[in-house]
């Protein structure tokens, strides 16, 4: 046959052959120039470049002018290739599943997507977070300062700001920074940072089961999806606030370690580096992440120092240029840690009295161990606790003796330590969701060692049976009722209702965010006296006036009198409530209008009254 006619048969048979020719070339770009092997000097210039940045970030902090208009511009820099380096990565580690046909690795992660995301946006089908509408507005005021507000402090409630650093707001911000002001782009910034943080999970453990132990992929979406097996991270996943912000990144930070010891270079350093620093100077929950993961690159550094080969990477590196590399990403975590201590409340850290103590661990160590009277573990408990018995008696080693205490030292802490609000026992282990994913790959890593060691064939059908079990764990926690922790949102169902017709009258009459209405709020529930701070988000120039029994919200409010109505006017009243237009000033042509909501199969009425704008 001619050749000619050979290459049109070729091409025939593989339409996108083309596309996966450019996509080969650019993949051996990337590796030939970007994530390269390490060359000369390489590591010797990544430790210049991070003195520098060091040194700005403490003038930023101490003199903040034009350092803090730079340190900021160069910190969003850096995050920006760093989430475009990290979606690179992703899309190579789906494009081997892909062309390799894991049809069940793919459908993992596409169910794990799934469960991340869906509701998100709708508030028919989630609540809407009463403390994230403020911490959003905080990022999307600091984006209005020279500076971003690159080295204060955020968070502001009525009662005070809570001394959190402001910047990790900046980043939940961008969505209402760029698509506006809407339930979607409130919530999907927390979504993101946690799906793109079990992404880059999902691939660095892939790379790394493929190249260490030679077994199958799927072994890494079966480790991600084992994550959800926990019942208690469902309780917080769909609420979309800071809470979610230790275990999102400390994803990240694993993702990337777990690349460095497959290869280290400047490429991974530097973004272990600066996902190191967001865990530095976040919610004060990230500092536990924050250790865990200074102790593993301190661990890499040692077993370089002390040439304990069984520890390190295959690759062929300088022993001094993979310290010098490492000891650039611990000096930039622990400056940038150190740096947040001026601005960060320290009263979010005291511990409980004595007296409360006792009870509180009692009742928050059977949550953890025993799944009572909520359950934090779920159907890897017996897995769970067996390692931790193990890790803790020193049988695994040093390495899952830390991990094991680190684990047990994070429940200890999140139980004991008070918060801003002292939460009981139940809630306040949010704060060691961050343990679940060290945990379940610590479990994951003495596996392996262990079929690695007697050689064991760990056939298709054994993982298509655990697949079948982590699914089915997985379904039941989505399917069940949530709130069995974050009670308060089963008190406040109908606000998300309420909420979502405001924005949709707002539609109705073209109101847009910028508008400075009138809104007023009747109720007699305590749990819904904080209406003002959801507008804050959705009409931050709106004046707000909650009346509740005898008093009105704000406090520097002493007694309701008529609104103006020129600017337009919304006016809810609460179940069992109900809307004097006399009071209000507003002339008696705008019905009073009953609106009824389906909660719980049962219907919730309200009562409204909406003065379109510019007309009285």
């Amino acid at each position: 046959m001619p050749s000619g006619q050979a290459n049109t048969v070729t091409s025939n048979r593989n339409p996108f052959h083309g596309l996966m020719r450019f996509f080969h070339n650019i993949n051996r770009i990337y590796d030939e120039t970007i994530d390269a092997p390490c060359k000369k000097h390489t590591m010797h210039n990544l430790f210049r470049v991070t003195v520098v940045l060091v040194i700005l970030e403490l003038l930023a902090y101490a003199i903040e002018g034009i350092f803090s208009w730079v340190a900021v511009r160069i910190w969003l820099l850096m995050g920006f290739g760093y989430f475009l380096g990290l979606a690179y990565v992703v899309i190579r580690a789906l494009g081997k599943d892909i062309l390799e046909r894991r049809i069940l690795s793919l459908t993992v992660i596409g169910f794990i997507a799934f469960v991340t995301f869906f509701g998100v946006g709708n508030l028919q089908l989630l609540n809407i977070n009463y403390e994230s509408v403020l911490q959003v507005p905080t990022g999307l005021d600091d984006f209005q300062a020279p500076d971003f507000n690159y080295t204060s402090s955020g968070f502001d409630t009525p009662n005070g700001t809570l001394g959190y650093p402001s910047r990790h707001y900046l980043l939940l911000a961008l969505p209402a920074l760029l698509g506006g002001r809407t339930v979607l782009a409130l919530q999907l910034g927390y979504a993101l940072i946690f799906f793109s943080g079990l992404l880059i999970c999902y691939a660095g453990l892939r790379n790394l089961i493929v190249k260490k132990w030679n077994l199958n992929p799927l072994i890494a979406a079966l480790a991600v999806l084992s994550f959800f097996t926990f019942p208690y991270l469902f309780e917080f996943l769909k609420t979309f606030e800071q809470a979610m912000l230790p275990i999102s990144y400390i994803m990240h930070a694993i993702g990337w370690f777990l690349l460095i010891i497959d290869r280290i270079n400047w490429y991974r350093l530097l973004n272990l580096m600066w996902v190191g620093g967001m865990l530095a100077t976040g919610y004060t929950p990230m500092l536990g992440s924050w250790g865990i993961m200074l102790a593993a690159v301190l661990s890499l550094w040692i077993a370089y120092a002390f040439n304990q080969r069984k520890y390190l990477p295959d690759q062929k590196i300088a022993k001094t240029d993979a310290l010098i590399g490492l000891s650039s990403v611990i000096l930039y975590m622990i400056v940038f840690c150190i740096s947040t201590f001026p601005v960060r409340a320290t009263h979010t850290m005291e511990l409980r009295t004595l007296s409360d103590l006792m009870p509180i661990l009692n009742t928050g160590l059977q949550v953890f161990f025993l799944g009572r009277p909520v359950a934090f573990i779920g159907i890897l408990l017996p897995v769970v606790l067996a390692y931790l018995f193990l890790g803790i008696i020193g049988r695994l080693g040093i390495f899952h003796f830390a991990i094991s205490g680190w684990v047990l030292g994070m429940v200890g802490f999140a139980l004991v330590l008070t918060g801003y609000d002292r939460p009981t026992p139940e809630f306040a282990l949010n704060r060691a969701l961050m343990i679940i994913p060290p945990l379940i790959i610590a479990i994951l890593w003495v596996s392996l060692e262990w079929i690695r060691k007697r050689k064991f064939n760990l056939k298709p059908l054994y993982l298509a049976g655990v697949l079948i079990i982590l699914l089915s764990s997985v379904i039941w926690n989505f399917t069940r009722p949530t709130y069995q922790v974050y009670k308060y949102f089963n008190f406040i169902k109908p606000v998300r209702f309420i909420i979502a017709d405001v924005l949709q009258q707002a539609k109705n009459r073209n109101f847009h965010q910028k508008s400075s209405p009138e809104m007023v709020f009747y109720t007699d529930d305590p749990l819904k006296t904080n209406f003002a701070d959801y507008m804050k988000y959705f009409f931050p120039n709106a004046r707000v006036t909650v009346v509740f029994q005898d008093k009105i919200f704000p406090n520097n409010v002493e007694e309701l009198t008529a609104i103006h109505v020129a600017n337009g006017a919304f006016v809810y009243a609460d179940s069992g409530k109900h809307i004097s237009l006399d009071e209000l000033g507003i002339p008696g042509n705008y019905p009073v209008e009953t609106v009824s909501f389906p909660i719980d199969n049962s219907p919730y009425s309200v009562q409204r009254v909406i003065v379109p704008a510019n007309m009285q």
